[in-house]
């Protein structure tokens, strides 16, 4: 990309590097995109794992060469279908409507209300708040800060509709961190975008998120406690949790921030089981499993503070 004047278009400056920024259009129409996926995907097993981040994948017009915002879209969408013919998905930080069917994931997803209710999470899910607009500490900037809040400005209370990790977190003194949010947010995230959004409810008192499978998620406004229930049966209480894990057959996954002692009721696939076993999910806790009781399908669960646990028939 070029200015005006036909010198080169700087980027960021990278590790003490100055970079330039490329017309994602140009090198797409010139073959060159093509090559260097093709490349990419020779050096490293990609397409085993399915799915790629681009990161800063955003529409930048280059005027000294008629290349238009419009023109850059078209560009990115073409990219995302060939990285799709490879067989791998593309995410990216933001999501706009143009991607709708080629971006299932943004890291931020920055839709609002009504665009969360436009597409399932089959379309698109997200990763968390990041981005959102409509945090009060982003409040000089709504309700438009530019395409990098595009198309939207975020949902009032994010939780309701389930989010995931958004930032980084990679030393080795995050790992509580990271587990805290893997459980309290990944978790239940997971087991939402399982389902479909049927509608939307915000009154006075509460804002809630109703999904099939008779799953609603609640969040009562004079104090933001966000609730989850699952044919009427709490499986997210704020901080304390027992949520189906959805990559594996039959497991529970408990989590308590603060520790608790707290009954669970199974869901109703579990009709028939007498007793549990509870696993403790920690590279930090070496005590064996136990076996708890089944009581008027229901279990008993203590965990300590930042305790999970997975919970199996036993």
């Amino acid at each position: 990309m070029r200015e005006k004047d036909g010198s080169l278009r700087k980027g960021g400056v990278w590790d003490g590097e100055q970079s330039y920024r490329v017309s994602k259009a140009r090198e797409w129409a010139a073959g060159r995109t093509q090559q260097r996926i093709d490349r990419f995907l020779d050096l490293l097993p990609i397409a085993e794992a399915g799915t790629v981040h681009i990161d800063a994948f955003f529409p930048k017009p280059s005027p000294y060469h008629g290349v238009t915002l419009e023109d850059e879209v078209k560009a990115i969408q073409a990219i995302m279908r060939y990285w799709r013919s490879r067989r791998v998905d593309v995410t990216g930080e933001l999501f706009i409507h143009d991607y709708a069917g080629l971006m299932p994931l943004a890291w931020h997803l920055n839709l609002d209300e009504a665009g969360r209710l436009k597409y399932p999470p089959a379309v698109v899910c997200g990763g968390g708040p990041g981005w959102n607009m409509r945090h009060e500490k982003h409040a000089d900037r709504v309700p438009w800060a530019g395409f990098f809040t595009a198309p939207e400005a975020g949902c009032l209370y994010e939780e309701a509709w389930g989010y995931s990790i958004d930032d980084d977190i990679c030393s080795p003194e995050d790992v509580a961190r990271f587990a805290e949010r893997f459980f309290l947010r990944t978790v239940p995230w997971l087991h939402m975008n399982r389902h479909t959004i049927v509608r939307h409810v915000h009154s006075r008192d509460s804002y809630e998120v109703h999904l099939t499978g008779n799953l609603v998620s609640r969040v009562r406004a004079k104090d933001r406690q966000h609730t989850i229930e699952e044919d009427g049966r709490p499986i997210v209480n704020g901080d304390d949790l027992c949520v189906p894990a959805g990559w594996r057959k039959q497991t529970l996954i408990a989590y308590s921030r603060r520790g608790s002692s707290r009954r669970w009721e199974l869901p109703p696939d579990w009709r028939g089981i007498s007793r549990v076993k509870v696993t403790r999910l920690s590279p930090f806790d070496s005590r064996p499993p136990r076996d708890a009781t089944v009581t008027r399908r229901a279990v008993h669960l203590r965990l300590g503070a930042g305790e999970a646990a997975t919970v199996t028939p036993a």
